[in-house]
Parts: structure tokens; sequence; C-alpha cells
């Protein structure tokens, strides 16, 4: 028997069951075998694909998008996701408070009655000074009533602080005594540790936001945002804060940034989105100034930024989970049901039988279809 001879460098179409890859396309319910292709078997009227009695539409997702993606749906979706990033603000720059400098002096001891060695009756004094102290004798001259001072210690090392609570009740400076005399750095090392794990969240869950979805990783993020915001706010001592700050570093990383691909990935208008989104950034920033006037205690301050978290956990049962996420994951009636819903909301008419597909599979499927043979 003969057999097709093909030259070296030479290509072959072969064969392929379109049903073999599922992920291309969106599987209608009537015909799950039919595959969907950027303008293939499509009428020259409407861009339907028939078989038989039945039809079906055909749109990448980005067509999809402008057709049944665009709309009041969309603006809900994104003012929605807005508010996490809005709040995302009182993490990041809520430490300038918890943390704030107070202006700040030694306690020294209260006056009292001494006497010299020359059984003169005097009494002492302090003067203070930002880490020490000195102590002064005052003496009362009984004739002339002139009174004169002599230094009997200079320079003494200082263990406690007076703070200036005109602005702030309590920072956690003035509850630790964590100030230029006995070590500030540690205010900017927590500080630091936040920004590290701001980074840690920026490179692995963005990984576990491509593997399990933006809403799971969204839901995941606020609820540890709550729980470690609130432990935050019972530290009992500097590192445990700041074990603390590193963990809601972790997690803020997470919220914002699953949230910011969300809304890329369902509006068409991504640039005008993405600048819109950070635009609620900067209004969280004047906003946390307030909450700050309303707690001068810094952990009232951290348990209200922790707890209004909780307003964003139902989100996971209010929103479906990202369109193109589900199709790059071949959940592809999960996908239609979005549209679905979405294009009621809209109100525009949807489909009864609807394909949609990423276009970069197409690509790789018609790469696949061209097979060097050797």
């Amino acid at each position: 028997m003969e057999t097709d001879k093909v030259l070296p460098g030479t290509y072959k179409t072969l064969p392929v069951d379109p049903s073999a890859d599922p992920d291309i396309h969106a599987v209608s319910k009537n015909e799950p075998g039919d595959y969907a292709d950027s303008g293939a078997n499509k009428s020259e009227n409407d861009g339907s694909t028939s078989s038989g009695d039945d039809s079906f539409e055909s749109l990448s997702y980005e067509e999809a998008m402008s057709k049944y993606g665009s709309g009041r749906y969309q603006v809900i979706i994104f003012i929605l996701l807005s508010l996490v990033t809005f709040s995302c603000v009182f993490n990041n720059n809520g430490y300038i408070f918890i943390g704030a400098t107070q202006e700040h002096y030694c306690k020294v001891p209260e006056s009292s009655n001494w006497t010299d060695f020359n059984n003169k009756t005097a009494v002492l004094v302090y003067t203070a000074d930002t880490c020490t102290y000195n102590k002064w004798a005052r003496y009362r001259d009984e004739v002339d009533g002139n009174i004169t001072e002599v230094m009997i210690e200079e320079d003494i090392k200082c263990y406690s602080w007076v703070y200036d609570k005109s602005f702030f009740d309590l920072t956690i400076m003035s509850e630790w005594d964590i100030n230029s005399c006995t070590g500030k750095w540690k205010i900017a090392l927590a500080s630091s540790m936040y920004m590290l794990g701001f980074l840690i969240g920026c490179i692995f869950l963005a990984d576990l936001s491509d593997r399990y979805g933006r809403s799971k990783l969204l839901l995941v993020s606020n609820i540890c945002m709550v729980v470690i915001g609130v432990i935050a706010s019972f530290s009992v001592n500097f590192w445990m804060l700041a074990i603390m700050r590193l963990l809601l570093g972790i997690f803020t990383a997470g919220a914002r940034n699953a949230g910011f691909v969300y809304v890329c990935e369902i509006i068409k208008e991504r640039s005008a989105a993405g600048m819109l989104h950070g635009v609620t950034y900067s209004i969280g920033g004047v906003a946390v100034t307030a909450i700050a006037h309303l707690f001068p205690h810094w952990r009232h301050f951290q348990l209200a930024c922790a707890l209004c978290y909780i307003l964003y956990i139902p989100y996971y049962w209010i929103m479906e989970e990202s369109p193109r996420w589900l199709l790059s994951q071949g959940r592809t009636e999960e996908a239609l049901a979005y549209f679905k819903k979405s294009a009621r909301i809209n109100k525009v008419e949807f489909p009864e039988n609807l394909h949609v597909y990423l276009e970069y599979q197409v690509c790789r499927r018609k790469a696949q279809l061209l097979l060097p043979m050797q």
C-alpha cells in the first residue's frame, strides 16, 4: 500500500478532533462538540454558524466583552473592587499614625528638700533634656532672699519620658518608649517589614491568583487582613507588631493586586480602568487621616482599619470569578454564566448558543495543526 511521502523540512496538516481541546472555546449546552474559531464558518450576514437547524454565535473574548460585558454590571464590580483598593491604603499609610513621632523629654523626679554636707537646706530641682537630665541644688539666701543654683549631677541617663499628647493620645513610640534615646530605628524597621511583606505578596500570591482564581485570593486576603489586623491591635511588644506588619503587607498585596487584575480583565478600556482604580487609592490616602483623627489611640486606629475588611468578605459570593481566568482554565460553562448575567443586568439580549474563546489559545491550537515531519 502506498503512503503519502513528506519531504524533509516540510509541514503536513493533520486531522484534529475539535472536542480534543475544550480550552479553546466556551462549549454550549446543546452542541458540546462544536469548535469555535475566529472567523471560522461564519455567515456573511450575521456572523453565526449553522449546524442543521441550530445556530450558535462564535466570539473572541474581546468581542464578547464589547457585546455582552460592557455596561452597568461592570461599573458595579469596578466600584466594589475599587473600595478594596481604597481600604488597602489603611495598611499602607496607617503606620504613619501608628508610629508617629511625638515630642518628648525626660521624666525627672519631683522637687524635694535636701540638706548638703554643710547642713545648708536646699531644694533639689531637675532640668530635662531629650535623653538626659541635670540635678541642681537651689539655695535661698536668708538675708536678701536671692536664689543660687548649684549643679549637683550632670547628664544623668533618662529611663522614662513625657510625651506630647496634643495630636496623638498614644503611639507605639509613647507606649513602648521607642524614641531617639532608646532606638528610634525600630519604628523604621516595622515600616520596612511591611514593605518586605508587600514584595513577598506580589511575587507569591500573584502565582496563587493565577492558579486558584482572583475571587478566592481576594477572599483569603480579606479574611487574613481582618484576623492579622485585630491581632496587631493587641500586640504586647514591638516585635509582635513588626511580625504582624510583615504578614499584613503580604495579604494587602494579594488583595490589591487580585482586585486590580480582576478589573482589567472585565473592562475593555483597561488603561482608563487601571488609572481610575489607582485614583481610589489616592482618595483612601486622604480618608485614612480622618480615621486617625477619630481614633488618636494607635490600638483603636489599628482595630478600626482591620474591621473594615469584613465588608469585602461577601464579595466572594456576590461576584462571579473573572471570566477570562475561567476560560483559561477550561471552565467554559462558568464563563458563559458570567456573560449571561452581565447581559441580563446590562439589558442586552443574550443568544441561546454562544461560543467564547481566548485568541491566544486559538493561535496556539493552529500552530499545533502544523507539525514538522522529519
